[in-house]
Parts: structure tokens; C-alpha cells; sequence
């Protein structure tokens, strides 16, 4: 009974033998043991693991203080498409201070010049336009333009006011003729006169239909020059890279942008007339361009001008209205001509026309021409006068619209012209003379905005800078340079945006002493302070932490 037991054992350890271990080579031998040296650097390196980790750990939690800082603060002060209307109106005070020197420049040059000391009063012109002469010659130019015009204008009133005369005389001398030819034919006999009345009569009446179409061409024929003109990135977690990060928190932004200040000379004329008029002074000071026109001779020559232009119109029309019932009886004579004619020329074919027949409409033929010549030759030199008034009329309105007319600047000739009366205005007033010409040029304008961003943000003050520079020269009317220079001025003005006060100084040369500073200021000196503390002792960490790692206990 044992042995089966124990075959049923040794096959069955056999088995489990097989399948969970590998079969038995030899005795057990136990492991040699660890060297010592072996197991001392096993146990160092995991320490040192631990630190690293740690280590690393505590300098993720430091460096998450600087995480989002790559780009510096993110506190700004923003100004629209339109905004800063601060930095114009401080450029424009700007050009004011340069008017007011400029100003004392100029009376200073001015009595510099003054004859034993003597006060004189002068009257200075104001101006912008640096092409004085050219503008000058315009003045001139229109002036006499329109003052020959006026007298050719003249010279044809008078033509047209001779051919009127003219054709009312030869109308009565043809209306003379024709009565005294009537007179004779009555006396030739009654046959006669009643036999060309008749043919006269129906001659006549033929013609009646188109007299209508005359008269209606001769009232229409008048043109359009009969017209009256009027005047007209990412942060590392490394000791270094956190120390960066940090360091860059001291960082403080300005941001200078230009503001749209245009150079306005223009301005600064007007600036310098205010400035130099309310200067106390009994000398007048003219502003060019600036002024009322009844005055003006230029303008007193456009009113001639004008004026003569409607007399002409008015006596080309009275001309017309004259000549047009004699244009009238001239196409009816034609027509009738034409038709008498046809019958006399009828009448000699016929063999058995009445006796006499064809040498009344022979007469009748001769009368209707002659009738017919009288009033083509008493219209035809109001003809020709009409013509010309129609071709001078249109030369004078196309030189008036030319000088009603603005140029590239908005300014008319006609207006430049007014404009320089005064330099030769050579009346007895003693404030019409002009003396001297004084030319303003603002070489230039600007302004600036300044902001300013730091890690505590925006301090809602804006900063403006603004400019202004300005040249100037005066002469005598006589064309000698009196004096001349250049005037500037700048100035800072710091405007506070939450409270609206606002702080302006000149910029000078030398250094002008800061009465107030910005509130950030100083914290931003003691968080400059701790930042630097902070990044040192994160370098020093840094260190220290690398040293425990390649020095080990």
C-alpha cells in the first residue's frame, strides 16, 4: 500500500515541477554578499534623487510668481482714432507764445529804424503769402485788365448809341423817299396809281403770312449777352529663468505717438495781427486778405467794369428793338419781291394780258426793290455793330468769371487783387498807406502724447508734448528787408485723466525743477528694491541647491 502512495507523490511533484519551476541542477548556494562601498552609493544617489525633486518642487511655486509676465504689465492708458484733443490745443497755445514773441521782434526791428527817434505811425500788412510780388503783379495786371476793358466797353456804348441814331435816320429817309415816289405816281394818272397800288396791295398780302415768323425771329434773335452781369512670450522654472522673469517686473514703458498738428501759417498771421494791435501802439496793422472790399479801388474798377457791361447790354438791346421792324419789312419786301416778280414774268408770256399790265408790275418790280435795299442797307450797319458788342460782350464775361474764380488756395484774383490795394494806395489818409509788409511762416507745428506703464499700472497721468516754430521777415513798401529772424517755443503739459488737473512748463534749455513727481514713483523705487532681493535670493537658492547636488553628505 506505501509504494503507490509514493509514486502517486513523485509523479505528482514531478508534474508541478514541470510547469511553475525549472528543473533541479545542483544543491542550493547561497548569494554572495553586497559590497559595502556598493550599497553606501545605491543609498546616496536616491537622497540625491529626493532633493532634486524637492528642489524642484519648491522652485515651481517661487517661479509661479512671474508665470504671464513675458510681455511686462499689461495695464495701459488707450487713445482712440480721434482722441487727444489736449495735444492740438496745446500746440496751438504753442503758436500763440510764438506770435506774442514774434510780435515784440517786430515792433523792436521797427523802431530801430525810426528817424531821430522820431514816432511814426506805420502801417504794417500782415500776411502768409511768401509770393508777394507775384501776387502783386496779378493785383496789377487785373486792375488794368478791367480798366481797358471799362473804356472798350465805353467806346461801344457810344458805337451803339451812334448806329441807334444812325438807323432811325435812314429809316425816315427811305419812308421820305417812298412818300415822294407815291406822290409822283399820282400824278403819272389814275391808271397808273391804281393799277400799281393794286399790285402793291396783293403783293403785300402774300408777304402777311411771314411777318408773324419774322417778327417772332426778331424778337427771339436777341442772345444770351443781352443778360445784365452781377458782380459774384514664456517663462522657464529654472532658478535663472525665474530670476529674468522677476527682474523684468522693474521694466517701466513709455509710448510717444504723434498727434495730427497740422503747420498752419495761415494762424500764425492771424495770431501776430491780434498780438500786434492789442500791443498798445498807435501804428495800424493790417491782416492780408482780411478785410471789406468797398474800399477797394480793384473793386471799384470790377463795379465800372460791371457797370459798363450792362450799358453796353442795354444799349445792344434798345439796337435790336430798333432794327427789328426794319427786318420785318425787309422780309416782307423780299417775299413780296419774289412773288411780283413771278407775275410779271407771267404776264410777258401771256399774249393776251391787258394793255399796260407789264410795266405796272415792271414798277411794282422796281418799287419792292428799292424798298427792299433801303431797309437792308439802314439794318446793315446795326448788324455789324450787334455783332461785335456779342463777340466783346462774351471775351468780358469768360476774363469776369476767370476772375470770380478760385484758385488752388480758395482764393480768387479778383480777391488777391483787393488785397494789395493798400501798397499803393497813395491817398492823403495816413492809415490807408501801407508802410511795411510783414511775412509770417510757421515752419512747424507738432505735438506728442506721452504714456507711461509700469508692473502697478497705469497712473492715469498722459504727458503732451507740444512745439512751434516760426520764421519771419519785414520790409519797407520800397522792397528794403527791415529785419527778420526766427521765433520758437515748446512746452510739457502733464494731465491727469481720473481728476482732469493738469500741469504745464516751458521747455527751456537749462533744466527746470520738478515741483511735483508722480505718486507711483517712489513705490516703484522700493518694489525695484524687493524685486532685486527676490531675484538674488532665487539665484543664491539656485546655487546653493546645486552645490547639495554635486557635493552630497
Amino acid at each position: 500500500m506505501g509504494s503507490p502512495v509514493r509514486s502517486d507523490r513523485r509523479a505528482t511533484g514531478r508534474g508541478e515541477s514541470a510547469m511553475t519551476t525549472p528543473p533541479a541542477t545542483g544543491p542550493e548556494t547561497p548569494s554572495p554578499p553586497k559590497d559595502p562601498a556598493v550599497e553606501e552609493l545605491e543609498k546616496q544617489t536616491a537622497r540625491v534623487k529626493a532633493r532634486q525633486d524637492l528642489v524642484e518642487a519648491k522652485l515651481g511655486a517661487v517661479g509661479s510668481l512671474a508665470t504671464g509676465v513675458t510681455d511686462g504689465p499689461t495695464n495701459t492708458v488707450t487713445f482712440g482714432a480721434k482722441a487727444g484733443s489736449l495735444a492740438p490745443w496745446l500746440a496751438q497755445s504753442v503758436l500763440a507764445e510764438v506770435a506774442g514773441g514774434l510780435t515784440k521782434a517786430v515792433w523792436t526791428a521797427i523802431d530801430d529804424r525810426a528817424v531821430d527817434g522820431q514816432p511814426v505811425r506805420r502801417v504794417v500788412l500782415v500776411t502768409d503769402d511768401p509770393a508777394l510780388l507775384a501776387t502783386d503783379l496779378v493785383s496789377r495786371q487785373v486792375q488794368a485788365s478791367m480798366q481797358g476793358r471799362t473804356t472798350e466797353l465805353g467806346a461801344l456804348a457810344g458805337d451803339l448809341t451812334r448806329a441807334l441814331v444812325g438807323l432811325r435816320q435812314a429809316v425816315g429817309r427811305y419812308k421820305d423817299e417812298e412818300a415822294e415816289r407815291a406822290r409822283q405816281a399820282q400824278a403819272g394818272g389814275p391808271g397808273n396809281r391804281d393799277l400799281l397800288a393794286s399790285v402793291l396791295d396783293r403783293a403785300e398780302g402774300v408777304a402777311a403770312a411771314a411777318a408773324d415768323v419774322a417778327e417772332a425771329q426778331a424778337a427771339t434773335a436777341a442772345p444770351e449777352a443781352d443778360e445784365e452781369e452781377t458782380g459774384s512670450e514664456t517663462s522657464g522654472t529654472s532658478p535663472l529663468a525665474a530670476a529674468v522673469d522677476l527682474v523684468r517686473l522693474l521694466a517701466i514703458d513709455y509710448t510717444v505717438t504723434a498727434a495730427d498738428v497740422g503747420v498752419d501759417s495761415a494762424l500764425l498771421a492771424r495770431l501776430t495781427s491780434g498780438r500786434m494791435a492789442s500791443a498798445g501802439r498807435d501804428d495800424v496793422v493790417l491782416l492780408d486778405g482780411f478785410a471789406p472790399a468797398d474800399n477797394s479801388t480793384t473793386f471799384a474798377a470790377y463795379a465800372s467794369l460791371i457797370a459798363a457791361l450792362n450799358e453796353v447790354a442795354s444799349a445792344a438791346r434798345t439796337l435790336r428793338s430798333a432794327k427789328a421792324p426794319v427786318d420785318s419789312e425787309a422780309g416782307e419786301y423780299r417775299l413780296a419781291l419774289a412773288e411780283v416778280r413771278k407775275e410779271w414774268e407771267k404776264t410777258l408770256a401771256d399774249d393776251e394780258a391787258p394793255d399796260g399790265a407789264a410795266e405796272a408790275l415792271e414798277e411794282a418790280v422796281e418799287e419792292l426793290s428799292r424798298r427792299l435795299q433801303a431797309r437792308v442797307a439802314a439794318a446793315a450797319p446795326a448788324e455789324d455793330m450787334i455783332a461785335a458788342c456779342t463777340t466783346l460782350t462774351q471775351v468780358v464775361r469768360t476774363e469776369l468769371t476767370a476772375l470770380t474764380s478760385a484758385d488752388g488756395q480758395g482764393i480768387a484774383p479778383l480777391q488777391r487783387a483787393c488785397s494789395r490795394d493798400r501798397l499803393h494806395d497813395r491817398t492823403d489818409d495816413a492809415t490807408r498807406v501801407v508802410t511795411h509788409v510783414l511775412l509770417v511762416q510757421a515752419t512747424h507745428t507738432g505735438a506728442d502724447i506721452v504714456t507711461r506703464r509700469s508692473v502697478l499700472g497705469a497712473s492715469g497721468r498722459v504727458g503732451y508734448l507740444g512745439g512751434a516754430n516760426a520764421a519771419w521777415v519785414l520790409i519797407d513798401v520800397n522792397g528794403n528787408v527791415v529785419g527778420g529772424g526766427a521765433v520758437d517755443s515748446a512746452s510739457h503739459l502733464t494731465h491727469d485723466i481720473a481728476t482732469g488737473e493738469s500741469r504745464r512748463s516751458l521747455i527751456q534749455a537749462r533744466v527746470n525743477a520738478w515741483t511735483t513727481k508722480d505718486p507711483l514713483e517712489k513705490n516703484e523705487r522700493w518694489l525695484r528694491a524687493g524685486v532685486l532681493l527676490v531675484a538674488l535670493a532665487l539665484v543664491v537658492f539656485s546655487l546653493a541647491a546645486t552645490w547639495a547636488v554635486v557635493v552630497p553628505d
